[in-house]
């Protein structure tokens, strides 16, 4: 146990080394994940844990922040059961980061107003460290160093809502505030983190002067400090300033600092933004094809940190670029992937509006609650004044905050009528998703009955040929008179008709239940054999997969009940489930197959059985599987684990309504990284 704790102090040090001054301090190196993990795991001491899930959090701060905020969970929870009250306000002050940078300002703006109530407290200084911790700063010092950040944040979040005309001045506050704390306390990270984002503010209020100045005094902090995390995003913005004023030579000697810096510290973000900024230069330079390169780089980074907009704005700057390039077909592939992300984005920027509906309210009751205190406290000066005066001061504020509820109370039917619109919008996108989902679906049938259907064709046009080769044989030997070869050729002659009229009819099937499955659902149901209907169907998913990527194989089994009866489903309904199942296997089994793990064989398993007066279909997968936290979601509307663009997250949507519709039941047992099976049952009768 003793070796333990040696090994544990040992792999912390580093990091509380950093600590000895100040435990809240803005992170620069990023840590060894897995050493801290087996930290976590074999240690039982709050504070330590505290540290470390931080510690954890702050690794994926800027890249994969759905991960930083599991761990910022955990720190805020064991911050609030050991009653550690500035440890709670520094989680608080993460989650409202990470929040706001995804869209949610709502809920971003909860936590950093939980945060700035606690750090505004001179009483959650109490039980601050624990009792075998020394720190150089006070309880004081740390407590107002939270609070500069809860700042800081605040002014950011006000500066993502795009509102800029309408919250620069609370940005500016905010900004500002963080400033003068961090300045009293000589805290250079803080410093140089608020004035990057004040030379920001500058830039979008183009005053270019003060966006240089404060742009340039944080590059002297970060110099000072040490902590260059976000040094390329403050190049990036001397670049943009010096483009604006046209000094396209500052701009891309600043660009191309701001590309080095964001490479050295592994800030992801910040380098695509530099990548992008170069793209942009280069094109109004004429300087095609660098502005080409970089566009691609910018790619590349956007991808990795999955940014959307970031992706959609790269594509247009490169199909500008070949635009004036006069490559015409470069610039619409590039146009068109613009265009798409664009539509996938718009989606969701209707759900975030419709989730941060409520945030223009929240900010005029923050607004309201400020005006509240502040006419508090003038109440409690005038009390000592004369008691005229606050009966006066009361009936004034109870005017007031009836005018007050007047206003909310028209802004909240504003509202109301908005929100009516915006769903109605967003009906209308659903249904448009639910038609593109079927015709994708439509489409992978398509491929599948091409590739089924080119076989019998094929012998057809064989034998055809080769019959048309045996006449003229025939001919010969009728004309030499050789009666013995003549009926061996008129034989074969049959025998290859016998085969032509066996795949014609073949191909006649297929085509028949192509145009069946085609037709729009009559809504009534009829007697279907489920074994034939799942058969013909994991044959057309695989050949249309294999349309698409002629590499992917995978084994197929398959193992029927054929004691079952025909039962009374709408086959077409049936039909689309089983092809949508079939191929979330197909492409799960094919995904995996790519991390090329040894000894991997993809697998697919379709079986039917009777069990009472039921019937189940099993369609079981040896792919990736579904991670526990996801599973109870693959069910719902809008709700996909695919890449952006692979999926609309309607298939399985669809397929649990069909089902239920049938009277039956569909449901999912999965192993993340071993595979999944689903299960329908559905009624006999």
């Amino acid at each position: 146990m003793k070796l333990l704790s040696g090994l544990i102090l040992v792999l912390l040090f580093p990091f509380l080394s950093i600590g000895q001054m100040n435990p809240f301090y803005f992170q620069q190196v990023l840590p060894n994940q897995d050493s801290l993990r087996v930290i976590l795991n074999n240690s039982s001491d709050i504070f330590t844990q505290i540290n470390i899930n931080r510690e954890i959090g702050f690794s994926y701060y800027e890249n994969k922040r759905d991960s930083a905020m599991i761990y910022f969970e955990k720190c805020l929870l064991l911050a609030k059961t050991a009653n550690r009250k500035l440890w709670e306000a520094d989680a608080c002050n993460s989650i409202g980061f990470i929040c706001y940078t995804q869209g949610n300002y709502p809920r971003g703006l909860q936590f950093l107003l939980q945060a700035q109530r606690i750090a505004e407290n001179p009483e959650s200084e109490k039980n601050a460290w624990p009792s075998n911790e020394k720190y150089s700063v006070t309880p004081k010092q740390a407590r107002l160093a939270i609070l500069s950040r809860c700042y800081n944040h605040l002014g950011s979040l006000y500066g993502f809502t795009g509102k800029f005309s309408e919250f620069k001045e609370l940005e500016f506050k905010y900004f500002n505030q963080g400033l003068e704390i961090a300045n009293s306390l000589d805290e250079k990270n803080l410093q140089s983190v608020l004035n990057m984002n004040i030379s920001r503010h500058y830039y979008f209020a183009n005053q270019n002067d003060s966006t240089l100045y404060h742009a340039k005094r944080a590059l002297i902090l970060m110099n000072e400090s040490g902590y260059t995390r976000y040094k390329g995003s403050v190049y990036a913005t001397l670049g943009n300033t010096y483009a604006r004023l046209k000094n396209y030579p500052l701009a891309k000697e600043n660009f191309y600092l701001s590309v080095k810096a964001s490479q050295d510290i592994k800030n992801l973000r910040s380098l695509a933004d530099g990548y992008l900024a170069m793209s942009r230069v280069y094109r109004d330079l004429a300087e095609v094809d660098s502005s080409i390169y970089f566009g691609k780089k910018a790619i590349e980074a956007y991808e990795h940190t999955q940014i959307p907009a970031g992706l959609a704005d790269s594509y247009a700057s490169i199909a500008l670029a070949y635009q004036i390039k006069n490559n015409i077909d470069s610039a619409f592939k590039y146009q068109g992937l613009s265009m798409k992300m664009r539509e996938n984005m718009s989606v969701e920027e209707k759900i975030k509006q419709f989730q941060n509906m409520n945030f223009d309210e929240q900010i005029r009751v923050q607004q309201i609650e400020e005006e509240k205190s502040q006419l508090q406290n003038r109440i409690r000066t005038y009390a000592l004044v004369a008691g005229i005066a606050v009966f006066m001061l009361i009936a004034f504020i109870l005017l007031k905050n009836n005018r007050t509820r007047k206003k909310a109370n028209l802004v909240l039917e504003k509202q109301k009528s908005e929100l009516q619109h915006t769903l109605s919008e967003l009906k209308s996108a659903q249904a448009q998703l639910i038609q593109s989902e079927k015709m994708a679906s439509l489409g992978e049938l398509t491929a599948g009955i091409a590739h089924e259907i080119q076989n019998p064709l094929n012998f057809v046009n064989n034998f055809s040929e080769l019959n048309k080769e045996l006449l003229q044989e025939l001919q010969d030997e009728v004309k030499k008179g050789n009666l013995e070869e003549v009926l061996k050729i008129a034989k074969d002659v049959v025998e290859n008709q016998d085969k032509i009229n066996q795949h014609g009819k073949r191909a006649d099937t297929i085509v028949k239940g192509m145009l069946q499955h085609s037709q729009a659902a009559s809504g009534h149901k009829e007697p279907t054999d489920i074994n034939a209907l799942a058969d013909e169907f994991l044959r057309i998913a695989y050949h249309g997969l294999r349309a698409k990527d002629s590499e992917f194989n995978a084994h197929m089994e398959t193992n029927y009940d054929n004691t079952l009866e025909n039962i009374n489903v709408i086959p077409q309904d049936i039909s689309r489930v089983l092809l949508n199942l079939i191929n979330n296997g197909l492409y799960a089994v094919n995904e995996k197959s790519r991390e090329k793990i040894p000894d991997y064989e993809p697998a697919l398993r379709v079986s039917t059985k009777r069990l009472g007066d039921k019937v189940e279909i099993k369609v079981a997968d040896n792919g990736l599987g579904i991670p526990d936290k996801v599973r109870t979601k693959i069910f719902q509307p809008f709700f996909t684990t695919k890449p952006t663009g692979l999926g609309t997250g309607l298939g399985l949507s669809l397929s649990y309504d069909i089902i239920k519709a049938h009277g039956g039941t569909i449901t999912v047992e999965s192993e993340e990284g071993e595979g999944s099976t689903f299960r329908i049952q559905l009624p006999l009768t």
